[in-house]
Formats: C-alpha cells, sequence, structure tokens
C-alpha cells in the first residue's frame, strides 16, 4: 500500500470525503490495513480532535468538516480487525478527555 500524506506544511488537507473513502477501501480490504496505518489514523483522529477544540467557538463551518472527519475515523478503526488494544484504549482517554473539556466549557 502506497503511502498517503495528510498534512500539507503543518496543515491538516484529510476532508470528509477522503476519510469516506478510506472507509470504503477498508471495507473492501480490510486486512490490508496493519497496525501502522491503525497508528496512522489514530494520530488524524488526535489532530482533528485539538482542531475542533481550538476552534469550537470561532468557525462553524472548518469545526463541522473536521467533526465529520473525526467521526468517519472513529468509525473506521472501530471496524479494523488489526485495531491493537493498546490504539483502542488510548482513543477512549482522547475522547473521555475531550468530552470532559467541553462539558466544562
Amino acid at each position: 500500500m502506497q503511502q498517503i500524506s495528510f498534512y500539507d506544511n503543518e496543515k491538516l488537507n484529510l476532508t470528509p470525503q477522503i476519510a469516506q473513502t478510506l472507509f470504503y477501501l477498508s471495507k473492501l480490504s480490510p486486512n490490508s490495513f496493519d497496525e501502522r496505518p491503525c497508528e496512522q489514523i489514530f494520530n488524524l483522529i488526535r489532530k482533528l480532535i485539538q482542531t475542533v477544540a481550538q476552534t469550537f467557538r470561532s468557525s462553524f463551518d472548518i469545526q463541522n468538516q473536521f467533526y465529520k472527519t473525526c467521526l468517519i475515523l472513529l468509525d473506521l478503526l472501530a471496524t479494523l480487525p488489526t485495531s491493537s488494544k493498546k490504539i483502542i484504549e488510548s482513543l477512549t482517554i482522547l475522547i473521555l478527555k475531550f468530552d470532559k473539556h467541553f462539558m466544562i466549557e
């Protein structure tokens, strides 16, 4: 599998459409996604959550796009048989922190 870059000079360029395409590819060939792509998807989710948190009160359109992309990637990781226990645990902690942050505000 060829490596795909989702970063362009520290800017996230992953759209919901690209995330949805990755999701469909994972449905067609779930075993093609080994541990490394799962870790990369987790890192993308972390960056997306940070971006949503930073733009929470400013730009709803940008926040909405990142939020949709994040949801698709979460769904993707949940369906991959190669997602490790470590990634799922880290993801759970990340989501709980995100949820706690927004419940405080």
